[in-house]
């Protein structure tokens, strides 16, 4: 499984509608079983949290052939400690 972190920044103007723009930060490589499968995710990447933010982490999973499955995608969001 290929775990790919990207970050958004929003960028725009007063006459068009703002966009969110994503870079990507990172790119992790974690083996993973059939089926369905978890990876922990602890807000950092190696020894340095993300800084606040809104993000977006994309999955690919690829078999033993190089076969990749479609990209799932979901956002989260890091906020201030409390």
């Amino acid at each position: 499984n290929a775990l790919s972190i990207a970050v958004g920044a929003s960028s725009g103007s007063i006459r068009r509608a703002a966009c969110t723009r994503y870079v990507t930060r990172a790119t992790l490589r974690r083996a993973g079983a059939s089926g369905p499968n978890a990876v922990p995710f602890t807000g950092r990447l190696g020894t340095r949290p993300l800084p606040r933010g809104a993000y977006r982490v994309v999955v690919t999973a690829t078999d033993v052939a190089g076969n990749a499955s479609l990209p799932a995608a979901a956002a989260f969001r890091i906020v201030a400690a409390r």
